[in-house]
């Protein structure tokens, strides 16, 4: 699904590119595109710069690539359980319209949006239990 997605190749691409050459600018690049704008202003320069300036995770070129590479399309359709789907509004590394690509694959699933980056458990945990927890107690 995504990996025919040109945009998403162009992110991923020059993100494992930067993690193999340029730790601090693969952060940079990483933290652009799980936290939305707004949250990222609020951490301030100093936290930003402290936060870019640590070593990258352990084996994070290997998750890059492996998001490059692996390929959910063909088992969504096998999914027959009710399913949620919660898109990100502010995500850019799976952006809105390819977690819309997912749900329009499985068979009772619900999609939800959450007003978030990539990275919703710090941004807006709150919101993200409450869509979660609505969906299992239907």
């Amino acid at each position: 699904m995504a990996q025919d997605d040109p945009y998403f190749q162009l992110m991923f691409t020059t993100w494992l590119k930067l993690e193999n050459s340029d730790q601090t600018l693969a952060t940079a690049f990483g933290l652009s595109h799980v936290l939305s704008p707004e949250f990222i202003s609020s951490l301030g320069q100093e936290t930003l710069r402290q936060i870019c300036a640590r070593p990258s995770e352990k084996e994070a070129n290997r998750r890059i690539a492996l998001g490059l590479s692996i390929n959910i399309k063909n088992y969504l359709s096998r999914i027959n359980k009710d399913t949620l789907i919660i898109g990100l509004s502010h995500d850019t590394l799976i952006p809105p319209y390819l977690a819309r690509e997912v749900h329009k694959s499985i068979k009772n699933s619900l999609y939800m949006e959450v007003k978030s980056g990539h990275a919703v458990q710090m941004e807006n945990p709150a919101e993200w239990v409450k869509v979660i927890k609505d969906f299992l107690q239907k």
